[in-house]
C-alpha cells in the first residue's frame, strides 16, 4: 500500500525523513541501480561521450546542409518572403496547440512504470519527484528551438539578407519560444481525463482540445495579421536591431517564466495519469524497439472516452444498401468515440489537401518538396479515420459473425473514411482555390484520396516483419540489417510519396494523365491487398 499523497514540501516530512526528499530519492536509485544489467559509472560515461559526439558530428552536418539549402535560389523565398515572419509565428502557435493535445497522450512527465510507482506515488512532492524529467522535456525544446533559429537565421546571413547578429536574435528567440512550449504540453498533461483520485474532484471545464483550440485560433490571427509579433518580430526585416533584442529577450523570459510555473503545476498531475501514461509509452516503446511500429502505436493510442451512449448499431431499411449504411453507422459512430483524434486528423487532412495543390505550381524544389510534406501530412492524417480497415484485417482467421468474410468487411468499411477524406479534400481544395491556386490541381488531390484509403487497407495487411530481415548483414561499414528494417516499417509511407509524385507529375502533361496515373496505382495496390489476404488466410 503506497503512502499518502502529500500536498507540500513539509508534509509527511516523518514518511520520508527529509523536507527535500532527497534521501527517498536516494533509496529508489539504490534500489534500481541494484537490479541486474544496469549501466555503470564508466558505461554512463561512455553513453554521454556518444551522444555528444553523436549530435556534434551527426548534426552539425545536416543542420550546414539544410542551411546552404536554405540559402539557395530555389528555397530562399521560403524564408526571405515578405510573409515569412508571420508563418513562423504561426508555426509557433501550431506547435503550442501539438503540444496541447500530445499531453494528453504523452506529457513531458513520465517516468517508467518502476519510478512511477515509488516516486510518484510516493509521500514525496511531486515538485520535487518530478522536476528532472520536466527540465530534460524543457532542455530538448530549447535546444531544437536554438538549432533551428540558427539554421534559418545563418541562411538569410549567407544568403546576404541578414547578419550573424540577427542569426544569433533569432536563435535566442527560438530558444525562448521552444520552452514556451513546454507550458501547453504540461498543461495538457495536467488536464488529460482520468477517473478521478479519491478526495479529488474532477476537472472538466477546460481540457487539452480546448486549449489546442485555443492556440490554432491564435496561429490564425497572427497568419492574418500585418504586424509581425513574437518570434516573428524578431525575423521581420522592418524590425530596428533595439526592437529584435527585446522581443528575443522578452521569450527567453517568458520562456523561463513558463518552466518555473510548470514546476509548481507538477503538484497538480493526477496519478492516474501519471500511471496510465507510464504504461502506454513503455508498451510502445517496447514493441517499437522490437521493429513493430505499428503494435507500438496501437500500444500508446489512448482508449476512447467519449460517446459511450452512442449506439453502433441500428436497425436499417432493408435494401442494396443496408450493409454499406450499417457499416458506415458503425464507423462514423467509432469515430466519434475520440473526437480529438477525429478532429486533429481532419484539419491535418484539410492542411494537406490546401498544401498539395498550392505546391503543384510551384517551380522546381520548392514546388516538389511541398507535394512530399502534402503526402506525408495527408499520409499520417488518414490513420485517424481507418480503424475500421485495420479491424477487419485484425478478424482474419476468426468466423464471421454478421456473414461477411474479410475482403466484403474491407470494402465496407472503405466508405466512411473515402467520405471523411474526400470532404477534407475538398474543403482544402477549395480553400486554395479561393486563395488563387489553380483549379486544375484539384483532381490530383481527390485521386490520392482514394489512393491513401486503399494504401492504408494494403499496410493493414501487411503483418508483422519477417524475421528473416532480422539477420545480420555484415559490411565494412557495420551492421546493415537496419536498412531492410527500416525499409520494411516505411515501405507504406514511401508508397504513398511515390504516389504523390506520379500522379502530380502526370497532372502536368494532361488532366487525364493523373486519372490514369493513379488508377495504376490503385490498381497495383488492390494487387498487393488481395495477395496479402490470401497469404495470411489460414
Amino acid at each position: 500500500m503506497s503512502a499518502p499523497r502529500s500536498s507540500g514540501p513539509g508534509a509527511h516530512a516523518d514518511l520520508w525523513e527529509r523536507a527535500d526528499g532527497r534521501s527517498t530519492l536516494a533509496a529508489v536509485q539504490e534500489a534500481w541501480g541494484a537490479r541486474r544489467g544496469t549501466r555503470g559509472a564508466g558505461e554512463k560515461a561512455y553513453l554521454v561521450y556518444l551522444v555528444v559526439m553523436s549530435v556534434l558530428i551527426l548534426g552539425y552536418v545536416p543542420a550546414r546542409a539544410v542551411m546552404q539549402a536554405l540559402a539557395g535560389p530555389e528555397l530562399l523565398p521560403l524564408i526571405a518572403a515578405p510573409r515569412a515572419p508571420q508563418l513562423l509565428t504561426t508555426l509557433w502557435l501550431l506547435a503550442c496547440a501539438g503540444a496541447a493535445l500530445a499531453g494528453g497522450l504523452r506529457g513531458p512527465v513520465v517516468l517508467s512504470p518502476f519510478f512511477t510507482a515509488t516516486i510518484a506515488a510516493s509521500a514525496m512532492p511531486r515538485h520535487i519527484a518530478l522536476r528532472w524529467p520536466l527540465l530534460r522535456c524543457a532542455a530538448l525544446l530549447a535546444g531544437t528551438g536554438a538549432t533551428a533559429g540558427a539554421v534559418i537565421g545563418g541562411a538569410r546571413a549567407v544568403a546576404g539578407i541578414g547578419s550573424a547578429g540577427d542569426a544569433l536574435l533569432l536563435s535566442l528567440a527560438c530558444l525562448g519560444a521552444g520552452l514556451v512550449v513546454i507550458g501547453p504540453w504540461m498543461l495538457g498533461e495536467v488536464l488529460a481525463p482520468a477517473v478521478p483520485e479519491p478526495g479529488r474532484p474532477r476537472r472538466r471545464i477546460l481540457g487539452g482540445p480546448q486549449l489546442a483550440a485555443a492556440f490554432a485560433a491564435a496561429a490564425g490571427c497572427a497568419a492574418a495579421t500585418a504586424t509581425p509579433w513574437g518570434i516573428g518580430a524578431v525575423l521581420d526585416p522592418a524590425t530596428t536591431a533595439p526592437e529584435a533584442a527585446a522581443w528575443a529577450f522578452a521569450l527567453v523570459l517568458a520562456g523561463a517564466s513558463t518552466v518555473v510555473l510548470c514546476l509548481t503545476a507538477l503538484d497538480q498531475l493526477h496519478g492516474r495519469v501519471l500511471a496510465e501514461q507510464a504504461a502506454r509509452w513503455s508498451a510502445a516503446t517496447t514493441s517499437a524497439l522490437t521493429g513493430d511500429l505499428a503494435a507500438g502505436s496501437g500500444a500508446f493510442r489512448m482508449p476512447p472516452r467519449a460517446g459511450r451512449r452512442l449506439r453502433a448499431v441500428e436497425p436499417v431499411p432493408a435494401g442494396p444498401l443496408t450493409l454499406v449504411l450499417l457499416y458506415l453507422r458503425r464507423d462514423l459512430v467509432a469515430l466519434l468515440r475520440t473526437p480529438a483524434r477525429l478532429v486533429t486528423g481532419m484539419l491535418t487532412s484539410t492542411a494537406a489537401a490546401a498544401l498539395l495543390l498550392a505546391s503543384a505550381a510551384l517551380p522546381g524544389v520548392r514546388g516538389w518538396l511541398g507535394v512530399l510534406t502534402a503526402a506525408a501530412l495527408a499520409w499520417a492524417a488518414s490513420s485517424a479515420v481507418t480503424d475500421g480497415l485495420r479491424h477487419a484485417v485484425a478478424t482474419l482467421g476468426a468466423p464471421p459473425l454478421l456473414g461477411q468474410g474479410v475482403r466484403a468487411q474491407l470494402a465496407l468499411h472503405l466508405t466512411a473514411p473515402l467520405l471523411a477524406l474526400l470532404l477534407a479534400g475538398a474543403a482544402g481544395g477549395g480553400a486554395a482555390i479561393l486563395a488563387g491556386a489553380d483549379a486544375g490541381g484539384l483532381l490530383p488531390v481527390l485521386l490520392l484520396t482514394a489512393v491513401t484509403v486503399l494504401g492504408r487497407a494494403r499496410d493493414a495487411a501487411k503483418g508483422p516483419m519477417p524475421l528473416r530481415l532480422a539477420a545480420p548483414m555484415p559490411t565494412a561499414m557495420g551492421d546493415a540489417s537496419v536498412i531492410p528494417m527500416l525499409l520494411w516499417q516505411g515501405d507504406a509511407l514511401l508508397r504513398a510519396l511515390g504516389a504523390a509524385v506520379l500522379v502530380v507529375l502526370a497532372n502536368t502533361v494532361a488532366p487525364w494523365g493523373s486519372v490514369l496515373a493513379a488508377l495504376a496505382v490503385l490498381v497495383l495496390l488492390t494487387l498487393e491487398l488481395a495477395h496479402r489476404i490470401r497469404e495470411a488466410t489460414p
